[in-house]
């Protein structure tokens, strides 16, 4: 599984399964509407946005090669979580094609799956309406990669 430690941001303690790479997503549930459904409930809404739009964003980096508009983010560009979508998209995402890129076995994330989906649903200090945070918490990111 391609994943980048400095992914795993603080989402209100712990980070989770929104910053899962998107290799995991459209394995498991496909890409895109369907995994931000399931994990909107349970983190914040720039995460689940980011999840829900990524598969669109991510079309800036290879839609020229598959004859898709590199630009249909752009219909975005006024939103709140777009540049968190495109800094996303940039720093993981894209790189998690790459078969060089360094990964983390599947068992690095079920620790942080299971306390996310331990949450109760819907609750607001989870879900965080309208704030932003930066996507990456490096001394957060380093515990984890240590530990």
């Amino acid at each position: 599984m391609k994943s980048d430690p400095y992914w795993w941001e603080d989402a209100g303690r712990p980070a989770g399964p929104e910053a899962l790479p998107a290799e995991v997503d459209v394995v498991i549930i496909g890409a895109g509407l369907l995994p931000s459904a399931i994990l909107k409930p349970f983190v914040r809404e720039q995460c689940s946005w980011t999840v829900a739009h990524h598969t669109t964003f991510q079309l800036y980096h290879y839609g020229h090669l598959i004859g898709a508009n590199p630009d249909a983010r752009e219909v975005w560009r006024e939103h709140p979580y777009f540049d968190d979508c495109a800094e996303f998209c940039a720093r993981w995402d894209q790189c998690s094609f790459d078969p060089d890129y360094d990964d983390a076995p599947i068992d690095f994330f079920e620790p942080m799956l299971r306390e996310v989906f331990a949450r109760a649903p819907n609750r607001a200090e989870s879900l965080r309406a309208g704030e932003r945070e930066p996507l990456q918490n490096p001394v957060l990111a380093e515990e984890r990669v240590t530990a």
